[in-house]
């Protein structure tokens, strides 16, 4: 919790903070969705202040009302100044345009995102969102991409079209999808040209048989992939323990044991069974 004295920003609401040497290096921060002018000059205030000038992690949540629904734009484009080098956090709009940003990670969990324009410097980028629209958007240094499409019905839609967008990702590694959809969307990357400048895909607890089976069956466009983590953990066991009643088969919360078998003959020591280790977090 902030130790900040609130008092002085009563438009804005310090969620956390975390402080080293009497600087403070992590903030998340809430605002209202509406654009409101006292709420701007707080956030210039808050965010110039000289004990932020070490900061390295902002996160930034829109909160209520959330009708009539505007570009939160309006905030970001006050904040702009002040964003870290290091980690950018924006949730919780009903509506943003991005665009021009420059950090090392920068990650969005809002209702629609939308993007326009280049990113330089940025490396990881993950998309936690309802629905994500690209506008002509480059990302020329990124090295990994985060999908966690979060809307059953639009998730999957736009996360194809992000991953079909292969111009914006000129410099892409790695591909992690952790959590929701991990079959589907791991067919459409395996069905778009940006599979071939991979090294690593993360799929861990997000996969079944039926994902084994896409891998088994694109082995020729998995060639320059170094890494492939596809630890399932106990997701069949926890769904037991949540819904006794309802039956699990093996392989469609998990690769079964003879599709592993499969698979690690195919890709041998490529191949990770286990969870990542020290998974990317924003």
């Amino acid at each position: 919790m902030s130790t900040r004295d609130s008092t002085a920003y009563p438009r804005l609401t310090i969620r956390h903070e975390r402080t080293r040497a009497g600087h403070t290096t992590e903030l998340e921060l809430g605002v209202s969705q509406q654009p409101d002018e006292e709420s701007r000059e707080q956030l210039i205030a808050l965010l110039s202040h000289a004990e932020l000038r070490e900061l390295e992690k902002l996160s930034f949540v829109a909160g209520l009302p959330t009708m009539p629904e505007v570009d939160f734009r309006w905030a970001l484009d006050a904040i702009r100044p002040f964003v870290p080098r290091e980690s950018l956090f924006i949730s919780g709009a009903r509506s943003i345009s991005i665009d021009d940003l420059s950090c090392r990670r920068l990650g969005t969990a809002n209702w629609i995102s939308r993007f326009h324009g280049a990113f330089a410097g940025i490396r990881i980028l993950e998309l936690c969102d309802s629905l994500v629209e690209l506008h002509g958007c480059v990302f020329p240094d990124l090295e990994t991409l985060i999908l966690r499409p979060r809307h059953a019905a639009w998730g999957v839609p736009w996360a194809r079209k992000v991953i079909a967008a292969v111009a914006a990702f000129p410099a892409v590694r790695e591909v992690r999808f952790p959590e929701h959809d991990g079959d589907a969307l791991l067919a459409a990357l395996l069905e778009s040209p940006l599979v071939e400048r991979l090294r690593c895909i993360d799929v861990t607890n997000n996969v079944t048989n039926a994902g084994a089976q896409l891998l088994s069956s694109n082995v020729e466009r998995l060639a320059n992939v170094e890494e492939l983590w596809i630890g399932s953990g106990d997701r069949r066991r926890q769904a037991q323990r949540m819904n006794p009643a309802r039956e699990y088969p093996r392989g469609t919360l998990e690769i079964d044991d003879a599709w592993r078998s499969r698979l690690r003959a195919t890709f041998g020591k490529r191949l990770r069974f286990k969870s990542r280790p020290r998974h990317t977090s924003l």
